[in-house]
């Protein structure tokens, strides 16, 4: 519940990278536990990172996500399969050798198994934790900042400009202002684009099929020539060539 709401108050980055930073810290410090009580504590500490990660991940999975793309979201689970698998290959030869048996006198040396466990899983999640912050960057959910008003930051990072932009294309106009201008342009243009969807089905040898596939390629075109845009002007451009012909189909 608290990192469901928590991760609408302050955003999903830092409850995505939070969740994991927990689980580690908690992890590590229940392997020095002097008795039962002190491990059922540190267990509910570690699980409450636990059991943030995965309605946050999924969040920031989802919202990312294209809607053609959303059943990626069920696959997504295959990772609690195979971190199933990694824990019990770590804990088979620890529990397994160094776990007191049922008739033999158990002392701390022999009953390390279980400590040496908690401490591997705890430094997975840590080094799954800096991974997180080194080697990539997470930027926050569009959905989040559109909730918050920030609609020139969601914007900014949402979808093609974002991707355009780390592969060297320049956008330095952004504003909201630009960005709504732009959008009525491309819509304006949709106008006749409809209106020469429905003249070019009345030619003789193109009818329906005809305009139906050439539309359908120039718009596919159009599309994939924006992804090449390294400027606001440019990908307007194919934005708008993209609109006329996609109102024709």
């Amino acid at each position: 519940m608290f990192w469901g709401f928590g991760c609408d108050v302050f955003g999903r980055r830092w409850a995505f990278n939070l969740t994991l930073g927990i689980t580690s810290v908690f992890g590590f410090i229940a392997a020095g536990s002097p008795n039962f009580a002190a491990i059922g504590c540190f267990a509910a500490l570690w699980s409450f990172g636990v059991g943030g990660n995965l309605p946050v991940d999924s969040a920031i999975f989802l919202e990312f996500l294209p809607g053609s793309h959303q059943y990626l979201l069920t696959v997504l689970s295959i990772d609690w399969a195979i971190a199933q698998v990694i824990a019990t290959l770590v804990a088979w030869p620890l529990l397994g050798n160094l776990t007191c048996q049922e008739d033999e006198a158990c002392t701390k040396s022999k009953n390390m198994g279980w400590r040496y466990f908690v401490i591997c899983m705890g430094g997975l999640a840590m080094i799954m934790f800096f991974i997180r912050f080194v080697c990539f960057t997470i930027y926050e959910s569009p959905k989040y900042l559109m909730g918050k008003g920030k609609d020139e930051d969601a914007v900014r990072i949402a979808f093609l400009p974002y991707i355009q932009a780390t592969r060297g294309a320049s956008f330095g106009d952004g504003s909201t202002y630009v960005t709504y201008r732009n959008a009525l342009i491309i819509a304006v243009l949709g106008v006749p684009g409809a209106l020469l969807g429905g003249a070019l089905v009345e030619v003789p040898r193109l009818g329906r099929r005809g305009t139906l596939a050439l539309a359908t390629a120039a718009t596919g075109a159009f599309l994939y020539a924006s992804t090449t845009a390294a400027d606001s002007s440019s990908l307007l451009g194919w934005n708008c060539a993209y609109n006329f012909t996609s109102n024709v189909i």
